[in-house]
């Protein structure tokens, strides 16, 4: 969690905002318009630093950009 606090404002807002109060249980988050997919290689970037265009459909790059930009990503925009 501390890495995608620390790469992510957007992630950061939506992590401490829905902690529980009482055990620091953090509830479910919905990020209804990124897909799993998508998101994957957002993940891998963020923990990683890669970002691998090969074998990448076009519309798949464009998607991971897309995403990151609505997760104030500015490094993998």
């Amino acid at each position: 969690m501390i890495i995608l606090c620390q790469r992510s404002p957007f992630l950061r807002r939506m992590l401490t905002s829905n902690k529980k109060n009482n055990d620091d249980v953090l509830v479910h988050i919905k990020l209804s318009n990124i897909l799993p997919e998508t998101f994957q290689i957002i993940l891998r970037n963020l923990y990683g630093g890669i970002f691998s265009s090969n074998g990448q459909d076009t519309s798949d790059i464009f998607k991971v950009l897309v995403a990151a930009d609505g997760l104030l990503l500015q490094e993998l925009v």
